[in-house]
């Protein structure tokens, strides 16, 4: 283990990603451009809206679409990171998000998200976090996140580790649904 924290190298996350702004506008059941909000992802960043909202193409002054493996911050409210998979074509975010395009070759956005999502970088948040009607954080505080890069394999086994992660939590979950309706149909 000692082998692997020396193998870390230490980057500013501006160093490794472009940043650039969501779009602030109003959203609408009917429109040109689909529109992704926070309250479209899960507690573990996992997209889930049914309902996609939309936004007039006219109504934008600049659009930034989405692109797969884009790294969507949500900067207000629940501080999360997930990456974009493309689930959604023709899809902008809202101003809720800074949106992260990694630039360099030795970090995979799937890694990045999850160090974004880790407790180390919850403490970073934290401080820089200004408190309000909604809390939120500044892109400048973002951008100047210490990060921690291990070597492409490792990341490529953190992140399946998280993957099957995620998957025993949902068959958890159903599990103990399953449990609780079946308690339930006795009662």
């Amino acid at each position: 283990m000692h082998h692997l924290i020396k193998m870390k190298k230490i980057y500013i996350l501006n160093q490794l990603c472009d940043f650039r702004f969501g779009t602030s506008t109003s959203v609408s059941s009917v429109g040109d451009v689909a529109c992704v909000q926070g309250r479209d992802f899960n507690e573990d960043g996992i997209y889930i809206n049914k309902e996609i909202q939309f936004v007039k193409e006219s109504a934008l002054k600049y659009a930034h679409y989405l692109n797969a493996g884009d790294i969507l911050f949500s900067t207000k409210g629940k501080i999360f990171s997930t990456v974009w998979q493309g689930q959604v074509s023709n899809v902008i975010a809202t101003g809720t998000f800074i949106i992260l395009s990694v630039k360099v070759d030795f970090v995979l956005p799937e890694y990045l998200s999850l160090f974004l999502n880790s407790k180390k970088a919850k403490r970073y948040f934290d401080v820089h976090t200004k408190a309000g009607t909604v809390t939120h954080i500044g892109k400048k505080d973002v951008e100047l996140l210490e990060v921690e890069i291990p070597p492409i394999e490792m990341q490529r086994t953190l992140i399946k580790t998280h993957q099957l992660l995620l998957e025993e939590k949902i068959l958890v979950y159903e599990i103990i649904s399953k449990k609780e309706k079946m308690l339930n149909d006795f009662l």
